[in-house]
Order: structure tokens, then sequence, then C-alpha cells
């Protein structure tokens, strides 16, 4: 089990470790003073310290001298824009987004959307993606956005930016046609999901006007959180990594 616990910054050599994250180390995890832990701000530092002293609700870490580690930036963000699925599958999406690397994911609107999620919802999500952050050693989280609808999303699109759409009806893109666009492109790499029952025909003209490219995996229909995931992971192999 994870000795990693979430401390947002600002850090001074003693930080305070609070709310669900103490809840965690003092009474599942059990720790004492005296014990290792390594804590992140999820803004791409980590460190290593030692658990100086704990009451009921919080415990006071220590960092160790020359252990902070500062994850970079990467040179170009993955973002992935998709419908929503069912039940506990965006939890399953969120999760292994944040551990692939996936930098932000924007939940859309589309015309056959079956879930539309409150902001509680994506709240909650977001203390998810903390925990994946734990598990996997991610020290820069990923951004989970507010929900916005496909239309607002395709006006933020510009000329020089390589935005992917999983689509059923073209080709897949090899390799070297991804590294040709990464080339000929600037800033983030946008990947779009569609829900299960589809892009309409609208959306897919709209798609086509903003510039954006369809791709596929070769084989079988994938359901959106299996599209969202595999995808990611053939660009994140692709893409660099700092």
């Amino acid at each position: 089990m994870s000795t990693r616990f979430y401390c947002p910054s600002p850090w001074s050599t003693l930080v305070e470790v609070t709310g669900s994250e103490a809840h965690h180390l003092l009474h599942v995890m059990r720790l004492k003073p005296g014990a290792e832990v390594e804590v992140f701000d999820g803004s791409g530092r980590s460190s290593l310290g030692i658990i100086e002293e704990t009451d009921r609700k919080s415990a006071r870490v220590r960092l160790i001298s020359g252990s902070e580690r500062i994850d970079p930036e990467p040179s170009r963000r993955l973002i992935v824009a998709t419908a929503i699925p069912k039940g506990d599958r965006l939890r399953w999406l969120v999760e292994k987004c944040t551990e692939l690397g996936v930098d932000e994911i924007l939940p859309l609107e589309t015309a056959r959307s079956v879930v539309s999620p409150r902001e509680s919802k994506i709240d909650k999500h977001r203390q998810y993606v903390l925990e994946a952050c734990k598990q996997s050693g991610r020290n820069r989280a990923l951004e989970l956005h507010d929900m916005q609808s496909f239309e607002a999303f395709c006006e933020t699109i510009a000329a020089n930016q390589l935005c992917l759409i999983g689509t059923l009806s073209d080709q897949p893109m090899g390799p070297q046609v991804l590294q040709d666009e990464f080339s000929r492109t600037e800033g983030p790499v946008f990947l779009l999901i569609g829900p299960e029952g589809g892009w309409t025909d609208e959306e897919h003209e709209l798609a086509c006007q903003s510039g954006m490219r369809p791709c596929h995996l070769p084989g079988h229909v994938l359901r959106t959180e299996t599209a969202a995931v595999a995808l990611s992971a053939c660009l994140k192999m692709l893409l660099p990594s700092h």
C-alpha cells in the first residue's frame, strides 16, 4: 500500500498532512512518528520526509534535505476531450489516463451523450486523480475540467494545433503519419472521443470544419473509455516525454 501523500504547496521544511490524506496516514496506514513517507504537491514536486508528530486529524512531516524531485512540464501536453461513459467507467477512464500521463481531461456534452455528471461528481473524480497519482508515482496531477459542449470545444481549436477525432470510417493513422502531424503542428495534442452512440453527421461535419483529423485503431469497435485509454497510450509512446 502506498506511503505517498498529497500535500499542496507552498511547502517549508515542515509540511502538514491534513484532511482525507491525514486520515489515510493515521487510521489506514497507522503510521507513527519516525516513519518515512513521500509527499507530493500535484504540481510536479515530491520529497521524502519523516513524520515528526501527529494528532487525531493531522501529521507533521519534516522533509529530508536533498530528496526533492521536480518533474518537468511536458513539452507537448496531451488533452483528452471525451463523452462521459456510464456508471463506474468514468472513474476507470480517469484513473488509467492519470497513470498513462495524460495531462488534461475535458468532459464533453455531445448530441448522443447518455451521462451528464453534476459538478459534485466531477469534483469526486478529482479525488480519484490524486489516488491514481499516489499509486503510480506521478507528481504532476492530471487536470480534470468541468463539462463543456462539443460545439464550445470546437471553437477552441486553433489552425496550427493537432486534434485527432476517434471515428470508424477512416483508415488508421500509422506512427509515421502521426509523427509528421506532430512536426507540423504546435502546442497541445487533443484527442477527441465520442459517445457509444457515435457522432452525429452534424458533429462530424463541424469537426472537419474545425480541422480535426480522423483516427481509429484497427480491429473491433471500442467503448468510449477503452478508446480513450488505448489511443492515449499510443500517443504517449510517440510524443516526447519532456
